[in-house]
């Protein structure tokens, strides 16, 4: 036979899953919000976004800096407490660039341009715009 369902109990978890659904479309449409102050704050001529924004994921952007080495970009960002990335995690610090770049039809040389930004769901607008202020003054002093 089977167990017999215990109706609080089943009340109590549909709205625990109805409440935790509700804060992750929260958390969805803030992040789309805080990735689209990023595009804005960002758009200059040194960096590129590889993948526009009603095609990307909102917790994660991946752009092309012309010109610049995405690991001496790391450094810096890293020295202000900021951690990014420059390729996926399997192939950090590879002699041979981001394989997502080379896909996509950039050179070997240009393949080390990548730089990887993934927010995390508590990322916040203030850490945004701070990332924004230093992402700008490093690339401005590379």
């Amino acid at each position: 036979t089977a167990p017999r369902v215990f109706p609080p109990a089943a009340l109590s978890c549909a709205f625990a899953v109805r409440k935790r659904c509700a804060m992750l479309e929260e958390t969805l449409e803030r992040m789309k919000k805080i990735n689209s102050f990023l595009r804005q704050s960002l758009n200059c001529d040194q960096i590129r976004f590889l993948v526009p924004e009603e095609l990307s994921s909102p917790y994660i952007l991946h752009c092309y800096l012309p010109g610049k080495q995405g690991a001496v970009v790391l450094r810096s960002l890293s020295e202000r407490n900021i951690m990014a990335g420059s390729g996926s995690a399997c192939a950090s610090e590879s002699a041979e660039g981001s394989a997502a770049l080379r896909a996509l039809g950039f050179g070997k040389k240009e393949s080390f341009s990548g730089l990887r930004l993934s927010f995390g769901f508590d990322f916040t607008m203030e850490q945004a715009e701070f990332l924004a202020e230093n992402m700008l003054s490093v690339l401005k002093n590379y």
